[in-house]
């Protein structure tokens, strides 16, 4: 009788055999067939294209996104005004963004905002974005660096006009 080992193996063995002599055709096929060889590089610009087209949409949503966050933060009475008030929404948008970024990359976006909405209260901004270099992921800090970059062109387009 046939053991059940024996038919495991040479089964197995009849797999990796028709594995490799899969992998022997391919690499053949790939090396002598000319056609075969422009539907390869065409197939892999259009995936290329593809993930760039992607990426530019992917980056154009993102910035439609900051701007959107930008104006919302920049709208009436959404800041306080108050000294005190200032400083206890300092505090707890502080807290809000290191407790987001701390919950990974999806909520990045979301702890920039928060972070930037306290730099808008601060009273030096300038020294809160190098203790922000210091301390937060390089990714957020990126995204507060964009919000800034666009507050400031809206603030110059609007004392231009």
């Amino acid at each position: 009788m046939v053991q059940t080992r024996t038919i495991v193996s040479i089964t197995a063995a009849t797999a990796v055999a028709g594995l490799v002599g899969y992998a022997v055709y391919f690499d053949h096929k790939r090396r002598s067939d000319p056609q075969f060889r422009k539907a390869l590089k065409r197939d892999s610009k259009r995936t290329a294209r593809a993930a760039q087209k992607a990426d530019k949409e992917s980056k154009a949503a993102l910035s439609a996104k900051i701007e959107t966050a930008v104006r919302d933060v920049r709208k009436p009475g959404v800041l306080p005004s108050g000294v005190e008030e200032r400083e206890q929404y300092f505090m707890i948008s502080v807290g809000e963004g290191e407790q987001l970024f701390a919950r990974g990359p999806a909520s990045h976006f979301d702890a920039a905002v928060a972070f930037f909405k306290a730099l808008k209260v601060y009273p030096s901004p300038l020294e809160l974005v190098m203790i922000y270099q210091k301390a937060v992921p390089a990714e957020v800090f990126a995204l507060i660096m964009e919000m800034i970059g666009l507050d400031v062109s809206d603030i110059q387009l609007q004392d231009s006009v």
